[in-house]
């Protein structure tokens, strides 16, 4: 955890945290490979993805279908995590002609390569009743101090209290090595492919545990 320092994780306020959580999650992302994928343009990608992550994390806060998490220190944010709660059997996170139409006006002529996205990792997704964590992010001048970790033991205290799996994708090997500290383990069919000669993503599953202690 981070040394001296006191991490709080909340839930992101629509009112104060959006500028702050899509600054946070640019930063965590712009790098990645999938991002290059998304948006080639590094200049038009960081363009993209602030809209585009202003928008996502207004339409969870805006919903009953998930949740936005932040971690902070000393009031200023440097992580964030999304879920979706697809606990009860024939929901939906997303109303996707509201999702369509957020795509558009974020990502503009990138839109479909973002439904590609969505449509791909929606595939692989499992048919059962479970916790999605959608994204996770943590700025990079903080990555590896344990915001990440905090952020995870947070939801997975409430979804072990019930009961309830959790399932993520990881985009990178650093990522599925935190996933993994956290209880998640492989899928049966890994690691899957973007379309297009995109990146490999590994997906994960996570069974609910009695012991919901964070690790670093």
């Amino acid at each position: 955890m981070v040394a001296d320092q006191l991490v709080r994780v909340r839930d992101a306020d629509p009112s104060l945290d959006l500028d702050q959580l899509a600054e946070v999650m640019v930063a965590a992302f712009m790098g990645t490979l999938e991002a290059a994928w998304l948006v080639a343009d590094q200049d038009e990608r960081e363009a993209v993805y602030g809209r585009f992550y202003r928008a996502m994390a207004a339409s969870v806060l805006d919903d009953d279908g998930g949740y936005v998490e932040v971690a902070e220190i000393s009031g200023r944010i440097y992580a964030a995590a999304v879920w979706y709660d697809y606990s009860h059997f024939g929901t939906s996170a997303i109303v996707q002609q509201d999702w369509d139409a957020l795509l558009t006006a974020a990502c503009g002529v990138h839109a479909e390569r973002f439904r590609l996205l969505d449509a791909t990792f929606a595939s692989y997704r499992p048919a059962v009743s479970h916790f999605y964590l959608a994204w996770i992010g943590v700025r990079p001048d903080r990555q590896g101090v344990g915001l990440g970790s905090a952020l995870l033991a947070h939801r997975h205290a409430d979804l072990d209290d019930v009961a309830i799996p959790s399932y993520a994708v990881a985009p990178s090997h650093a990522c599925r090595r935190l996933f993994a500290r956290h209880g998640y383990q492989d899928g049966r069919k890994i690691p899957f492919y973007l379309p297009a000669n995109g990146p490999a993503m590994w997906p994960m599953w996570r069974d609910p545990t009695l012991d919901s202690k964070g690790v670093s």
